[in-house]
């Protein structure tokens, strides 16, 4: 009898660590899976964001002031008219209202907020986005630490 007790002790052990072990692994691949979506995200919007101001720029012969107080909340507040009458809208260019946001992590929240930069690698990587408006070149690459995702991605070079 006591030889039974034994057994079905060491069963339960047995059954408890390999439940946890296999909690485990499942939380890893769900982190697994919400990193690439995330990098994936990223980069897109970057992309979308990047060919938004090249449009701008065709039109208006500058970049938009995405660094200007509320505009990242707000991108109608870059909407003006130009000396032919015609309107220029970043909002509509873009095709949102806002900014996209950097996704965020446990140390970063997301964020739209837009850092003006000129040396991309000496940015803070809070969140948000950093951009080369004092120099007007229109760059602008994702304000984040290399390592937020699962995989190590230098994001001032994306």
């Amino acid at each position: 009898m006591e030889k039974d007790g034994k057994i079905i002790t060491l069963n339960w052990i047995i059954n408890i660590a390999v439940t946890i072990l296999f909690i485990y692994l499942a939380m890893r691949g769900i982190d697994d899976l919400t990193g690439t979506y995330k990098i994936d995200e990223t980069i897109r919007n970057t992309k979308e964001l990047r060919v938004a101001l090249e449009k701008y720029y065709q039109l208006a012969g500058d970049y938009p002031d995405l660094t200007k107080s509320g505009v990242n909340l707000n991108l109608y507040l870059l909407d003006y008219t130009d000396a032919k009458g015609n309107k220029i809208s970043f909002a509509e260019i873009y095709g949102k209202k806002t900014l996209a946001k950097t996704y965020g992590s446990n140390s970063i929240i997301a964020s739209n907020n837009v850092y003006n930069v000129s040396h991309f690698e000496n940015s803070s990587k809070e969140g948000g986005w950093n951009y080369n408006y004092s120099e007007r070149t229109g760059e602008i690459h994702p304000n984040l630490p290399d390592d937020i995702y699962v995989e190590k991605i230098n994001w001032n070079r994306q």
